[in-house]
């Protein structure tokens, strides 16, 4: 990052306070001014006990204020935060912000979208059968409570081992009518096609044959690295 977009930043954050908040939902809020590639922190809220946090920054790419969520390992971008000045991004703050952490403090329990809901995500009886760990990883994130991503996409399956960074996520888009997954190994985002799939029932004899297989290859690799 510039220093003269540094020195901007800081200048408008001096004297710049976070909207009050009624209920933190256990998440602990701390001030940041952590700089990571063309990013400038501004605060991160953390629940380390639920693999959760919202972290807001200035955007230099972009010229942006935004606001980025941790869900386990998987992080997404909130479309309602992004803003062009800090005057908006305080506004939407004050909006959104604390229904953010309500939603994150009930990932468990998120009511099924309607369009998943006509694809039968809510009566996938295999989804109710995926074992609660395997190969060591833990199941974060069950189909009965998808959560939201960029671009149309739902997290519906994610199995995590925290300890090595390591996770395996399957997604659904509204757009493509697809199934399809991604994993991070040591936190690295990584592609594959194992699991794409345009049907519930394709997908269930995918992950009856390969989930096992994949959780294990990607804890191979993890410790390669």
């Amino acid at each position: 990052m510039k220093e003269e977009t540094i020195a901007k930043v800081a200048a408008d954050l001096a004297d710049w306070q976070m909207p009050p908040i009624d209920d933190w939902h256990g998440f602990v809020y701390r001030p940041s001014e952590k700089i990571v590639d063309d990013r400038r922190e501004i605060f991160v809220c953390v629940n380390e006990d639920k693999h959760l946090s919202a972290t807001a920054y200035f955007h230099e790419e972009t010229r942006e204020y935004k606001l980025r969520v941790k869900v386990g390992l998987n992080e997404t971008v909130r479309i309602e935060f992004i803003a062009g000045n800090l005057a908006d991004f305080a506004e939407r703050l004050k909006m959104y912000f604390a229904a953010l952490l309500t939603e994150l403090n009930d990932i468990k329990n998120l009511p099924v979208p309607p369009l998943l809901k006509e694809k039968g995500i809510d009566e996938w009886s295999y989804g109710e059968c995926l074992p609660p760990v395997c190969e060591g990883f833990a199941l974060f994130i069950e189909p009965r409570a998808p959560f939201p991503v960029a671009n149309g996409s739902y997290i519906i399956v994610d199995y995590s081992d925290f300890s090595i960074g390591s996770n395996f996520t399957l997604y659904y888009n509204i757009f493509r009518d697809e199934f399809f997954a991604e994993m991070r190994i040591a936190g690295v985002p990584t592609v594959t096609y194992d699991f794409d799939a345009k049907t519930l029932s394709r997908l269930t004899m995918i992950i009856k044959t390969k989930l096992a297989t994949k959780l294990a290859e990607i804890r191979r690799e993890t410790i390669a690295e």
